[in-house]
């Protein structure tokens, strides 16, 4: 008899009785772009996050590929968006952790990563149409690490 009473009751839960949880569908619109730096195309690896201004959807990311071109989907409307740069410095994440701070600066710099020490953020308005292309100049946006 215990038995039966633990089949019929595995069966109703598995069939999904009970308080379902529904999610908001988002949608969204393929977007794309080139991250440059004084007009030149970034060659180092990008990651660009876009977020709602209302914090209500995202984040939402692309990654750049050599030639600092990108592709993302994001909702339409008004986007924070925030660009980090990845300088390949050529050194294994373990001997990084070894080295002086004043060691990696240079580093950095002798890899021309010297104006990517911190991301940088701007805010766009996505209008509601595929195919928008969105280039972003890092030159020209603002840098966190002055914030």
């Amino acid at each position: 008899m215990h038995g039966r009473v633990l089949v019929i009751l595995l069966s109703a839960w598995s069939c999904g009785c009970g308080e379902t949880e529904t999610t908001e569908e988002i949608r969204t619109i393929r977007i794309s772009g080139a991250i440059t730096y004084d007009g030149k195309p970034v060659r180092h690896t990008c990651q660009i996050t876009f977020s709602t201004q209302d914090g209500a959807f995202g984040p939402f990311s692309a990654e750049t590929d050599k030639e600092g071109k990108y592709e993302a989907d994001v909702p339409p409307g008004q986007m924070d968006v925030t660009v980090s740069v990845n300088v390949n410095l050529g050194v294994p994440p373990e001997e990084l952790m070894k080295m002086d701070t004043k060691d990696v600066d240079a580093l950095i710099r002798e890899k021309g990563g010297e104006h990517f020490d911190a991301p940088f953020q701007t805010s766009v308005s996505i209008e509601d149409k595929a195919g928008s292309t969105f280039d972003l100049d890092l030159a020209k946006l603002e840098s966190t690490s002055s914030l």
